[in-house]
């Protein structure tokens, strides 16, 4: 991560990035408004107008975050020709954050906060929801739940990233591989042997 936003983007921006970047440095107890304006190169009462309040700030920045973390995984799932391969591939492209271990910690870090924040749970279910949709609507076969395994594999990617967090030297190819072995099983019956 950068270690401060440009002074040439929008205050509002900054203002989000910074948030990032802190929550992904220090955590969420240790990220303050006066910490994020520094960072920002702003002040309080910029973030009260832009975001109202610091919980909306961090609603806000999750949902960036998590978009950063796994909009790749998801599009490699929704593009990729053969389904399974994309699940794969999604599974693969985790590895990206893992680079950068404060933003899969911000992403870990907002599921636990979004446990006891009602209105950024509703924003997580209706992210959460739209993927499984998207995804199951790839998945789904003759005799097979699509929704039901796009919820596994949305399981699956969500546990890989805090694997990754703890453990960032996990095999993700060999689990890619399980996982795709597993997706194909499911849609076109199993071999046994």
């Amino acid at each position: 991560m950068r270690q401060t936003p440009e002074l040439s983007a929008p205050a509002r921006a900054r203002i989000l990035e910074a948030t990032i970047q802190l929550i992904g440095a220090v955590g969420v107890a240790g990220t303050t408004t006066r910490r994020i304006a520094e960072r920002a190169r702003a002040n309080s009462a910029q973030i009260n107008y832009y975001f109202g309040t610091k919980q909306a700030l961090l609603r806000e920045a999750a949902m960036a975050a998590m978009v950063r973390v796994f909009e790749p995984a998801i599009q490699a799932m929704l593009e990729t020709e053969d389904v399974a391969r994309g699940v794969a591939e999604a599974t693969r492209a985790l590895a990206s954050p893992a680079a950068d271990p404060g933003l899969l910690r911000l992403t870990v870090e907002f599921m636990a906060l979004y446990a006891a924040d009602q209105a950024g749970r509703e924003m997580a279910v209706q992210a959460l929801q739209q993927v499984r949709t998207a995804l199951g609507a790839r998945l789904d076969a003759p005799g097979v739940d699509g929704e039901g395994l796009a919820a596994v594999v949305v399981a699956f990617l969500d546990g890989v990233g805090f694997h990754l967090l703890m453990d960032p030297a996990l095999d993700l190819n060999r689990a890619a591989s399980a996982l795709e072995s597993m997706v194909r099983c499911a849609r076109k019956g199993c071999q046994d042997g």
